[in-house]
């Protein structure tokens, strides 16, 4: 790569910073540890295969915190939207051993990526197979209406377009049960259409956000704005800099 190219690569990066940090002050959103939303998650044990090294994030290793969460709360029904290659679908299912899935990703002839067929290989063969339902099929024809108010914790991380955020979402709330969880992926500088989707739904429903983190949360009954935040047991705060 030449230094031009390599100069206006890190132009359109920092454009897309500013862009989602502009977006990000728009959002109502309250930034928290985990270990202040969820009492005693901090003592879940989460594999490191659930990690993909190769995402590209630069927090690759949140995956963690999505799986501690199911693993901390242990719903019963759990709906994914986004299987991808189903690392995820199986470390929920393995984190949550007594739980269905359903998991939604588009058919294999509808789908632009090369590993389209590849779609829930990480998941098949496994013991875990057996509690994994796998749906082929768009989001946003996919009807929700089977599934209303039965899952307990739903997990988004589809295409990250404006309306196919905005059809994810409605779709998730459809299907949550009384009490129940949704969490969403990649709110971050590089998906700037489901942030500008955020910055519109958080004016009517505020959200959690796992701090330092592109990871989103809902948790039905529970204003975010008004949530007493539990004692984290370590933090910078405790600190004082000279």
């Amino acid at each position: 790569m030449d230094e031009s190219t390599r100069a206006a690569k890190e132009a359109a990066r920092q454009d897309r910073r500013l862009a989602f940090e502009e977006m990000r002050r728009r959002c109502r959103l309250r930034e928290l540890p985990a270990a202040a939303i969820f009492e005693g998650i901090l003592e879940r044990a989460i594999p490191l295969s659930a990690i993909n090294e190769e995402t590209g994030h630069e927090n690759h290793a949140e995956m963690l915190y999505v799986i501690a969460v199911a693993a901390h709360l242990q719903p019963k029904r759990l709906f994914e939207i986004g299987t991808y290659l189903g690392r995820t679908t199986f470390h929920l299912a393995r984190a949550c051993p007594t739980a269905r899935i359903v998991t939604l990703d588009l058919p294999e002839a509808d789908n632009p990526w090369a590993f389209a067929s590849h779609i829930g290989s990480f998941f098949r063969g496994t013991p875990e197979a057996a509690r994994i339902e796998q749906l082929r099929e768009s989001s946003m024809t996919f009807d929700p209406q089977p599934f209303a108010g039965s899952m307990d914790f739903v997990w988004v991380d589809g295409d990250h377009g404006y309306d196919a955020v905005k059809n994810d979402t409605a779709k998730a709330l459809a299907m949550l049960a009384p009490g129940g969880v949704v969490m969403w992926h990649d709110f971050g500088p590089d998906s700037l259409e489901l942030v500008r989707f955020f910055t519109e739904f958080t004016r009517q429903r505020p959200l959690f956000r796992l701090r330092r983190t592109s990871v989103l949360l809902y948790i039905d009954g529970v204003d975010p704005l008004a949530f007493e935040p539990r004692p984290v047991p370590f933090t910078k705060a405790l600190f004082k800099h000279g």
